[in-house]
């Protein structure tokens, strides 16, 4: 984003300008030739001189919308205020915001953001350095993008909680580093009473449509595929994979590692490192693919193994296997991972290998 982008700029910006004035001039003079009827939509004209009137601002229509499109920065002042556009100096890195763009007063726009057509952006927003909104994206609410985050057209992030009986105040939307999100993706902010918002780790990708409800709490390195949908206080673990058309209930805990097969309605909380799908869910085995990956020692991946085949198809009381499971692994920090995931929330289900209750 350099002076390149801006080179001439206060002359086609002052040219628009022009444009935008004589096309008003010209709407003007249409209203009080052919009625006030013109402008919502002409009937039929009564004389050549209506018809000259509106083939001249049809065309000067269309010559202010060419300047728009084709120059359509403008800068941001302080505190989120719109300023003239003026030269760059050559390697001074500025934010971007094409003209058809909403920028509140008040939002925090960091230097060399971008953000596209017909974005909207609100009073209580903060776009971090390095960020980009294609086009046509909203943003509301108490929401926090992290830097270097890219944003696709459609997108909607920090809208209130859809839930008929909110009455406290949302608590917002903070989304980390690095993240793609694309086109028809959703993200509510927080409802709960202390204000906590919903929470989005780094380095996340969010297909089309993938929707995060109030309150979910995401880690790093997650993917949402296409249309996968998150209730209300969903937590998903790092490096987790949601696939396309999956559903999790309310409260429900996806562990980090884990890999959840598509159209797939999830009712129970899935361990670390395990795959589960089709009715239940039921577990598959180990996302070993996932372990591999990103690093993980041979003999870690060994022990896993050796523990969820003693957890999940071994013989006896599962709380007895599970005591036996954490005494043997004791000192193996990713089979522990394990066992505290399961013994943190007794309340909650967990996905083992049988099918659903008949």
């Amino acid at each position: 984003m350099t002076g390149g982008f801006a080179g001439n700029a206060r002359d086609k910006s002052s040219l628009h300008r022009q444009e935008v004035m004589e096309f008003g001039r010209a709407v003007g003079k249409l209203k009080q030739e052919i009625g006030k009827d013109a402008c919502l939509g002409l009937k039929t004209g009564r004389d050549l001189h209506e018809g000259a009137a509106v083939g001249h601002a049809a065309a000067v229509f269309s010559r202010a919308v060419d300047q728009l499109v084709r120059f359509p920065t403008v800068h941001l002042g302080r505190n989120g205020a719109r300023s003239r556009v003026a030269r760059v100096p050559a390697g001074k890195s500025v934010s971007r915001i094409h003209a058809t763009a909403i920028v509140a007063p008040g939002a925090r726009i960091a230097e060399d953001v971008e953000i596209g057509p017909f974005c909207r952006i609100g009073a209580e927003v903060e776009i971090e350095a390095g960020s980009v909104l294609m086009g046509n994206v909203l943003i509301e609410g108490r929401t926090r993008i992290g830097a270097g985050t890219r944003i696709h057209p459609f997108a909607s992030l920090g809208q209130p909680p859809q839930y008929a009986a909110l009455k406290a105040p949302p608590g917002g939307l903070q989304i980390g580093r690095n993240n793609i999100i694309y086109e028809y993706v959703t993200m509510n902010t927080g409802m709960s009473a202390e204000g906590k918002p919903t929470s989005v780790g780094d380095n996340g990708s969010f297909m089309p449509g993938a929707h995060v409800a109030h309150d979910c709490h995401i880690g790093d390195h997650v993917v949402m595929a296409t249309k996968a949908t998150l209730a209300g206080h969903v937590s998903i673990g790092d490096h987790a994979v949601i696939d396309s058309l999956t559903a999790i209930h309310q409260n429900s805990r996806i562990g980090k590692h884990a890999l959840i097969g598509a159209s797939t309605a999830v009712g129970k909380d899935i361990v670390p490192f395990a795959i589960a799908d089709g009715r239940g869910p039921q577990l598959r085995g180990l996302n070993i693919a996932s372990l591999r990956q990103w690093n993980f020692a041979q003999d870690d991946i060994r022990a896993l193994r050796d523990a969820y085949r003693e957890l999940f198809l071994g013989t006896g009381h599962y709380t007895a296997r599970l005591d036996k499971v954490a005494e043997r692994f004791r000192d193996v920090a990713v089979v522990m991972d394990l066992v505290d995931f399961i013994t943190a929330d007794a309340s909650r289900p967990i996905c083992t290998v049988t099918a659903v209750d008949e």
